[in-house]
């Protein structure tokens, strides 16, 4: 949970970032370096959390339907932003 359940999880946030960020009028690859900073920092919270959790079916829920979230409303930001 703490490695698949995680990476899932941060990839939703650095996709939600870099859509956000651009959106914001950010250039591409300054959003995309940024998220990808802050994604790394929240992986490392993410996996001791998730190691240190006493249920793990609140780990893969929180990490997998927040990623998925993320992945959908990051969609929706780059569908918005397409002329």
């Amino acid at each position: 949970a703490a490695v698949l359940g995680g990476y899932a999880f941060c990839w939703g946030f650095i996709a939600l970032g870099t859509a956000g960020l651009y959106g914001l009028g950010l250039e591409f690859h300054d959003a995309e370096h940024l998220s990808a900073m802050l994604g790394f920092l929240l992986y490392v919270g993410v996996f001791i959390w998730a190691i240190a959790a006493r249920r793990l079916s609140r780990v893969w829920a929180v990490l997998l339907i927040g990623g998925a979230f993320m992945v959908a409303a990051a969609s929706l930001v780059q569908w918005a932003l397409l002329p």
